[in-house]
């Protein structure tokens, strides 16, 4: 995605709470679309300390920390004040220090010259621009800073540096493993004994948008052994996927419902969590899915379940039109009065009537209009007068 739009959003605010606020949630998002993500802003477990958020470089933690401040109010102490951040936690932690402003010189010699250098800085409007317009890869970009930190001392490397740089490849590790074998790892991870914490943190390096995972998921869902700790697991797991790809997930469920296979992935669970989903399905996809799965609606009791749990994934979209055809398609359902209320297709011809505002009228008179027209058909077959 681009980003630069935002980012002139965020300039034009004149709060400047708010103007920090959303550069530090814009510089997250940025982090995790470079897949280095571990958590945006979040508490330390005393509830002491509130970080902006951290990333994953060379196996290394880093804490981010995010400034949009004029140079007269970003104060050195906000900067120790980071730093007490990091040499709180775990030997190792390292931190980012980052700021839209340019920081003063004294302010970086002070830092510079200090004891223990666990911390990079970036700062400058340039800088920052370079990231926003994606001129460099973040990651790659981290590796260089955290190199010329450790050896040369170097704390505020500049992005143009970087990208001028006649060969990266000696700064810069590319061991992932194959994309394709992150899906193996996702789908043990769902099935298996990890804990659902720790797959929240896994999911974030696991995801690529390559693995096809919402065809994937969508396929597999109804097959899986749903254990409380599964359940919880997979709903992190759609949830990511609304997030990074709802466009797709959304194409693929609307494909789903409307081929002759749809009553594979019509069950109640599934289709329960697809409506807690809210997903965006347009009015032709809506009619088409339907129209499909409308045509079971024959006395099947199980197969009108399962249409009606598909409708109702939707049924907050549907317009008062389409809930009129609806109501044709299911009075018989809703006058037969020996369907039970338990029963999903009974319920839901129920909600139907219970949320019409018209006259009842209208919907008797056009579903007797289209019986009388099929009597006169099928009559006129075994007519021998009829022309």
């Amino acid at each position: 995605m681009t980003y630069r739009k935002e980012f002139n959003k965020i300039e034009a605010l004149s709060n400047h709470q708010q103007r920090g606020t959303e550069f530090e949630i814009l510089l997250n998002k940025i982090c995790e679309d470079a897949n280095i993500s571990i958590f945006s802003r979040y508490r330390t477990a005393d509830t002491s300390q509130e970080i902006d958020g951290c990333v994953l470089i060379y196996s290394k933690v880093f804490l981010l920390e995010a400034k949009w401040e004029n140079e007269d109010t970003l104060a050195a102490s906000k900067l120790y004040s980071f730093l007490g951040k990091i040499n709180s936690k775990i030997e190792g932690t390292l931190g980012v220090f980052i700021s839209y402003n340019k920081l003063k010189d004294n302010f970086i010699n002070a830092f510079r010259n200090g004891i223990k250098q666990n911390c990079i800085l970036i700062h400058g409007k340039e800088n920052i621009e370079d990231i926003i317009d994606k001129k460099l890869d973040l990651k790659d970009f981290l590796e260089y800073c955290f190199i010329m930190t450790s050896t040369k001392n170097r704390i505020d490397i500049s992005t143009s540096e970087f990208i001028n740089l006649p060969d990266k490849s000696k700064y810069i590790t590319r061991t992932e493993k194959p994309v394709q074998d992150n899906w193996l790892e996702i789908y043990n991870g769902l099935i298996g004994v990890m804990s659902v914490s720790d797959f929240t943190v896994k999911l974030e390096f696991w995801y690529s948008d390559k693995l096809n995972l919402s065809e994937k998921i969508i396929n597999i869902y109804n097959s899986l052994n749903l254990t409380f700790g599964i359940q919880q697991k997979l709903d992190i797991l759609i949830t990511r996927l609304t997030e990074k790809e709802k466009d797709i997930f959304t194409s693929v469920i609307v494909d789903k419902f409307k081929n002759e296979h749809w009553k594979m992935f019509a069950y109640e669970n599934f289709c329960n969590k697809l409506k807690e989903l809210r997903l965006n399905i347009d009015v032709n996809d809506r009619k088409l899915i339907i129209e499909n799965v409308t045509q079971v609606l024959n006395g099947d009791w199980d197969l009108e379940n399962k249409a009606s749990y598909v409708i109702d994934i939707f049924y907050a979209l549907l317009s008062e039109v389409e809930k009129k055809e609806m109501l044709i398609k299911y009075l018989e359902i809703y006058c037969d009065k020996s369907r039970a209320t338990k029963f999903k297709q009974k319920q839901f011809a129920e909600k139907l009537f219970t949320d019409f505002n018209g006259d009842y009228f209208d919907i008797v008179k056009i579903k007797l209009s289209q019986s009388i027209k099929e009597l006169k058909l099928s009559a006129s077959i075994y007519d021998e007068n009829a022309e």
